[in-house]
């Protein structure tokens, strides 16, 4: 097929704001042959294009999913199940050592934790939106020692657990789940 019946899948993602990698997903999802040719601004390096008649053909297909939007309305919507907890990773060895974290499902995310941390237990869980998450590890954990990503060490486990009723006792009150 001649060049100028071609579009770069680099000119597709610059276009419609996506990535690269997410329009392959979705020239693969849609079937539609792919050429592998030196492009314009490749510099020498071959790079992925399609036929144009697919693109304007397929072209809404390709358009970012408007979640930018409503990324704060989603993160802002109550998720069923969903909980900020505190686990206790070395409850025997080290038991100032704790991770806070959000999870819409605590059992598979404990379970997950328990891979790394086999004794790691539940402290406390609380019903919480995705947009609280960073909040309230950062008031959590006010006057820990960060060890890791949302992995911390503190002198008294019963205050963090303070400071999580607290925190959670001013935002809004969520439905149990």
């Amino acid at each position: 097929m001649a060049r100028e019946h071609l579009i770069s899948i680099i000119d597709i993602a610059r276009t419609h704001g996506r990535r690269k990698q997410a329009i392959h997903h979705i020239v693969r999802k849609l079937g539609l042959n792919v050429e592998n040719v030196v492009g314009e601004r490749t510099r020498g390096q071959k790079a992925s294009h399609i036929a144009v008649r697919d693109y304007e053909t397929h072209r809404s297909q390709f358009d970012a999913p408007h979640r930018a939007a409503n990324l704060v309305s989603d993160l802002d919507s109550p998720t069923p199940n969903a909980v900020f907890y505190v686990i206790l990773t070395e409850p025997e060895l080290d038991p100032g050592r704790f991770k806070l974290g959000f999870s819409v499902n605590l059992e598979e995310r404990l379970r997950h934790h328990r891979t790394a941390a086999p004794f790691s237990e539940l402290v406390r869980q609380w019903p919480c939106k995705a947009l609280w998450e960073k909040t309230a590890i950062d008031c959590v954990s006010d006057g820990c020692q960060q060890l890791g990503p949302e992995v911390f060490r503190a002198d008294s486990i019963e205050d963090v657990i303070r400071r999580a009723d607290q925190f959670f006792d001013l935002m809004p009150t969520l439905a149990e789940r």
